[in-house]
């Protein structure tokens, strides 16, 4: 089983003259994959580039 999981969290904030906003969000995400019994587990590799994760 292959299992991925991630978090976001974004915080934006804006001062100005008049006022001061500040807006927060975050999720969590959770994934599990089957893979064939012939897959090495330790052999498993993955990249994670300008927020694109890449299981080849």
């Amino acid at each position: 089983m292959l299992s991925i999981s991630a978090e976001r969290i974004q915080n934006e904030e804006e001062k100005k003259k008049e006022y001061h906003r500040i807006e927060r969000s975050w999720g969590c995400l959770n994934r599990s994959f089957s893979v064939g019994e012939n897959v090495d587990a330790d052999k498993i590799e993955a990249t994670y580039d300008n927020g694109v994760l890449k299981i080849p």
